[in-house]
């Protein structure tokens, strides 16, 4: 009969609001664009997972801007305020955006190469291009496209009967 007496206390930590998202540090791309790339909006509940989704769909869009160095952290700003005497908790949400320099290939070094001409080698690549000041729309780096290129030049040397190719970073 004793087990009458017992009671289950459940505590419950409601997800708070967010009330704002507010930017820092980006100069290259506008708050507005950053927020259509974060997914998430002011008055949503406050989740963990959209928000980590967010910044890497926003790191992405850097990425595609050519700026490979992004780098993002956020953190959370407590609002509490008092409605008709329920405490209401929202927080802002502040993203530092650090953007980096724009990555441009300005010259390709090939080290261990003793058989071929580095000019042969570099020909190889058909997606890495070198910058120029003549040529300013060439040069962009694209780590997928890179990659690619490291693929094509292991191929190259294969193919020449050199079975112990190895390529280092």
């Amino acid at each position: 009969e004793s087990y009458l007496d017992n009671k289950l206390i459940i505590y419950v930590d409601e997800a708070p609001f967010i009330k704002q998202i507010i930017f820092k540090g980006n100069k290259k791309i506008s708050d507005r664009k950053l927020l259509e790339k974060l997914s998430i909006n002011e008055g949503d509940l406050l989740n963990h997972n959209d928000i980590n989704e967010g910044i890497i769909s926003i790191i992405n869009h850097y990425k595609e801007k050519k700026y490979h160095n992004i780098n993002i952290n956020y953190h959370f700003e407590e609002q509490t305020f008092n409605e008709d005497s329920i405490i209401n908790t929202s927080k802002n949400i502040i993203i530092n955006v650090d953007e980096g320099k724009k990555i441009r290939v300005k010259n390709i070094i090939i080290k261990g190469n003793n058989d071929f001409r580095d000019r042969i080698l570099i020909k190889q690549f058909q997606n890495l291009n070198l910058w120029k000041w003549y040529n300013p729309w060439k040069g962009d780096f694209n780590e997928e496209k890179y990659n690619i290129d490291k693929m094509i030049l292991e191929n190259f040397y294969l193919n020449k009967g050199y079975k112990d190719f190895k390529k280092e970073d």
